[in-house]
């Protein structure tokens, strides 16, 4: 997967301070959260080999702090190798969003929205891989 192929914007002050993040290691992607919502992914080889290296993919859909970022256990649809699996976030905004990083428009990564949690969604386990 080449997350520099895809949408990428600079990484702003605005976004607020990282409240968690989440390391795909086959892939070497780290993906990290903001207080603001946003989640911001990179490659981490192309950082490795490439000191201009392309901004992170940035992905707006959560409208409070994430609080939990977790990559499922199992390829996504039993996608080919290097793909990456899908990628569950857990919200201030009372929601849990999954997202495929593979989707080759940002717009649409979010693939579901998990809504009617009572409060701030703090924790996320991934316990089904036929989902």
């Amino acid at each position: 997967m080449e997350l520099s192929r895809r949408s990428t914007a600079a990484v702003s002050p605005a976004l607020g301070n990282i409240s968690a993040h989440a390391a795909h290691t086959p892939s070497a992607t780290l993906v990290c959260a903001t207080h603001h919502g946003a989640l911001l992914a990179y490659q981490l080889r192309q950082l490795r080999s490439h000191p201009d290296a392309p901004k992170p993919l940035l992905l707006h859909g959560h409208s409070g702090a994430v609080r939990k970022l977790l990559f499922s256990d199992e390829p996504h649809h039993a996608e080919p190798r290097g793909r990456l699996p899908l990628l569950f976030s857990a919200s201030a905004d009372r929601t849990v969003r999954i997202w495929d990083l593979n989707h080759t428009d940002v717009t649409k990564a979010c693939v579901q929205t998990l809504v009617g949690h009572g409060g701030t969604v703090t924790d996320i386990v991934y316990a089904n891989p036929s989902l």
